[in-house]
């Protein structure tokens, strides 16, 4: 599933429909913490944002992003549990406000969530209640956020989502984004 994902995202950006390739970013990503497998998901998260212009106004784009999260590790004296979390989204994204130096985006779409857990005793007792685990959901999200103006080439973003599946959480993006056209001619209407 999270292969199919990412070969989808992958594809999405060779799309050519009179579009143009715009701008790709990356940073951090923060999320609300889940519990899972009686330990919890780590943070931060390092994400990769591609921004595909579907229009010539550069208003609409479609925005497929990977995050991977830092694992959270639990160790005591009987064993080491290590979670993961990846996170993919392909998202449609308007600009509903653009005014100078600042932009205010809405988005909305497809989420998937990879979650593995792994187990190791450190004294194999015969009784362990934990085991290795792994599951991957898929959902939707809603989110909004600000672009500001950093130089021709380069804008900040922060963005704030709220992921809709069997583990919701509200995510907030932090990144750098790089313009592959001057922005000035990007946002021209």
């Amino acid at each position: 599933m999270v292969r199919r994902i990412c070969i989808g995202l992958l594809f999405s950006l060779s799309l050519s429909i009179d579009a143009q390739t715009h701008r790709i970013g990356g940073g951090l990503s923060f999320a609300s913490v889940n519990s899972y497998n009686t330990g919890e998901t780590g943070n931060p998260g390092f994400s990769i944002h591609y921004w595909h212009s579907l229009n010539r106004a550069g208003t609409i784009h479609l925005v497929p992003s990977l995050s991977v999260y830092n694992p959270y590790k639990l160790k005591t004296g009987y064993m080491v549990l290590t979670n993961y979390m990846f996170q993919g989204d392909l998202n449609l994204q308007y600009t509903v406000y653009n005014q100078g130096t600042v932009g205010i985006v809405a988005f909305g779409g497809v989420n998937a969530i990879q979650l593995i857990s792994d187990y190791k005793p450190t004294v194999v007792t015969g009784d362990e209640t934990l085991e290795n685990r792994s599951d991957r959901y898929v959902g939707g999200n809603l989110g909004a956020g600000l672009e500001l103006y950093m130089s021709p080439k380069w804008d900040l973003n922060v963005s704030a989502k709220y992921v809709l599946s069997e583990y919701s959480q509200v995510v907030i993006g932090v990144q750098a984004a790089y313009y592959f056209i001057k922005r000035r001619r990007a946002y021209r209407r």
